[in-house]
């Protein structure tokens, strides 16, 4: 299943690249990457956030609204290439929601990936965490952080 919208790549963008703290229980590279409501044009447009290097599967994914986005009704959809919806599906980020960390696999709107026991993709090809917002109006204002936990298989 293909994006609907316009697919733009800040994937390996450094300045979206945002510090994480690695702590010791970690098995896998955390990376956490911010998009913002201009990164998306129309309603619709994906950006490809993080990247998912070949032989990994994604072990945790969270999300962080650092400033609330604007615009109308706005919806998140976080998935990849092969399921756009995969890891999240229409969860609405409007202002004033969401500004907790909060884990896609807690959200009532989780995607194939993480509702199915067993479900979660592993990459043996490198693909990206692909984020999509669809907005009843332009948006003025939001920023989001997608966090995620890889581990990759040497």
């Amino acid at each position: 299943m293909a994006h609907s919208g316009t697919v733009v790549d800040l994937s390996t963008t450094p300045a979206r690249q945002k510090p994480v703290d690695y702590g010791e229980r970690s098995m896998g590279n955390i990376v956490a990457r911010r998009f913002v409501h201009s990164d998306f044009a129309a309603t619709g447009d994906c950006v490809k956030l993080i990247p998912i290097p070949a032989n990994s599967f994604v072990k945790e994914l969270y999300f962080h609204v650092e400033e609330g986005f604007v615009g109308g009704t706005v919806v998140l959809i976080v998935g990849d290439d092969a399921d756009p919806n995969g890891y999240l599906v229409d969860t609405e980020i409007t202002e004033g929601t969401l500004n907790l960390v909060s884990s896609i696999t807690m959200t009532a709107a989780a995607g194939a990936y993480l509702a199915a026991t067993g479900a979660r993709p592993f990459y043996t090809a490198a693909d990206t965490i692909d984020v999509e917002l669809a907005f009843s109006s332009a948006t003025t204002a939001g920023i989001g952080v997608i966090i995620a936990e890889i581990v990759t298989i040497p």
